[in-house]
């Protein structure tokens, strides 16, 4: 019975993944400029980190990541592909398997946080260590490091809202569909 229940958990959160990031897609390449850096993505993370298998994890944020760069190259000519987001998105799925086996409010939320703070972190490292030799510079020194940061500190609660809020619609959505599931197979044992 126990081996049943799993199994259809797992079955959920692979289609739940699939849906979620057919919509991370969509919001992203959607690019509405007042929601610069509140996207879905690193919730999608951390919620294939929980839910998925083995290589799947990582392989979803990392297909909606190129896919969604593919699409703002082709549609707005943009350059997006970032080495420093995509290894942020991987560190949220580790994240997720590490941290959220079992969902609660309090563990979603810590790794939410977590994520926005290493996002600003490496992000942000990423955009100084490309400045070097560009007209509006930082500094090659720890005053531009802390430059680039301190820039960077508005985007920071963008993501935090972004990683917080995604994380509680799709955790809270997949507590809720895993209960009906549950329920539903009760009903009919």
């Amino acid at each position: 019975m126990q081996e049943r229940e799993d199994r259809q958990e797992r079955s959920l959160g692979l289609k739940m993944t699939v849906l979620l990031s057919v919509v991370s897609i969509l919001i992203r390449i959607a690019r509405v400029r007042q929601l610069a850096n509140i996207t879905p993505l690193g919730a999608l993370s951390t919620f294939g980190g929980s839910r998925l298998r083995s290589w799947y994890a990582f392989a979803v944020p990392i297909a909606v990541m190129a896919t969604s760069d593919w699409l703002l190259n082709r549609i707005y000519g943009d350059n997006p592909f970032n080495k420093f987001v995509y290894l942020c998105y991987y560190l949220n799925v580790l994240w997720g398997w590490l941290f959220l086996k079992k969902i609660d409010t309090l563990r979603v939320g810590g790794v939410a946080l977590l994520s926005a703070v290493q996002f600003f972190l490496i992000t942000n490292f990423g955009v100084w260590v490309g400045s070097h030799g560009l007209p509006a510079q930082y500094a090659n020194s720890l005053a531009g490091l802390m430059e680039c940061y301190a820039a960077g500190i508005p985007f920071f609660f963008r993501t935090l809202l972004g990683d917080l809020t995604f994380s509680a619609l799709f955790f809270g959505l997949y507590a809720w569909a895993a209960r009906v599931q549950r329920e539903t197979t009760r009903e009919t044992a």
